[in-house]
């Protein structure tokens, strides 16, 4: 069975009872028929995020989305799923807890309970409050990822597991191939956290902040 799935940040604050800030779907078939159905039913609009990666966007007011109970997003961010796995699309992203996936046919049933795939025990990770990396490569695919991991923790009030934390320590001189503008905004989220100064300290101690001054 074709199923459509919400992916990454947003199912991890569903499980959190977290309101997601976006959602992030992949469609099993075209991403732009998707679009126009989803933004019609919901009184929306759409448009291409990444027309070359056929990444669609998906608008809706505030005022809508609160009449039609949907989630108080400003987008809902649609793409295909082509015909890679699942779960091959899943082991390319950063943390286990953003490597979740749950099939939006079964969050709209009202008799089904939620499909929830899983492949990298990531539901345990929020469990037990932590943020762990699915490999050491992550950090090479993008090193902004070093600064994401203390943000991630920061913001959730996780821990950073102890084999993630030493794969950081060891690739800290990594992040200056991280965009300036992408470290402002990590560093920026961060200091404004009600508890930055225990996060800053993680950072410090990694190693990664004398790489960022020097």
């Amino acid at each position: 069975m074709n199923r459509s799935y919400m992916v990454g940040g947003s199912v991890r604050d569903l499980l959190l009872g977290r309101l997601p800030k976006d959602v992030d779907i992949l469609v099993p078939d075209d991403p732009e028929e998707a679009a126009q159905k989803l933004a019609r039913g919901i009184g929306g609009r759409f448009f291409y995020l990444d027309r070359k990666r056929s990444i669609l966007r998906v608008i809706v007011s505030p005022a809508a989305a609160a009449q039609q109970r949907l989630f108080p997003t400003v987008h809902y961010d649609i793409s295909s799923l082509g015909t890679e796995p699942l779960t091959q699309n899943l082991s390319h992203r950063d943390f286990t807890i953003d490597a979740i996936a749950v099939s939006v046919e079964s969050l709209l049933s009202s008799t089904d309970p939620p499909v929830i795939v899983d492949p990298f025990r990531g539901y345990a990770d929020l469990q037990n409050k932590q943020v762990r990396a699915l490999s050491s490569a992550v950090f090479e695919e993008d090193p902004l990822r070093l600064l994401r991991a203390f943000r991630l923790a920061g913001v959730l009030e996780f821990r950073i597991e102890p084999e993630t934390l030493d794969w950081i320590r060891s690739r800290g001189s990594l992040i200056t191939r991280a965009a300036a503008e992408r470290i402002r905004e990590e560093l920026l989220t961060i200091v404004s956290l009600s508890r930055s100064v225990p996060v800053l300290e993680q950072i410090y101690e990694s190693g990664l902040w004398s790489v960022l001054v020097t």
